[in-house]
């Protein structure tokens, strides 16, 4: 989708190498039913879902599932919502 391609270039355009999962039948669409892009470089890991509605509004489940993610040292889990009408993102840290 739009927000996601955009979202990819401007991780690219940042320096980090991205990974985004393989979208086939079988396997879930996100890495570990969470996170739409795992954004790397050499000194931070960025776990991060890209979305257009906002995170409160998304159900419990999904809520939960972000936020009990593990966090270790030097990442960070990042909710990017983004704004049709500014097209920008509103980045949220989880």
């Amino acid at each position: 989708n739009k927000p996601e391609k955009l979202a990819y270039q401007i991780l690219l355009q940042a320096g980090y190498l991205v990974e985004k999962p393989r979208r086939t039948k079988w396997l879930p669409q996100d890495f570990f039913y969470c996170w739409d892009f795992i954004a790397v470089n050499n000194e931070h890991i960025r776990f991060i879902q890209v979305s257009t509605q906002y995170f409160s509004s998304r159900p419990k489940e999904y809520q939960e599932r972000l936020k009990n993610f593990p966090k270790p040292p030097n990442t960070t889990k990042e909710y990017w919502r983004y704004n049709k009408k500014s097209k920008s993102f509103v980045i949220q840290l989880l």
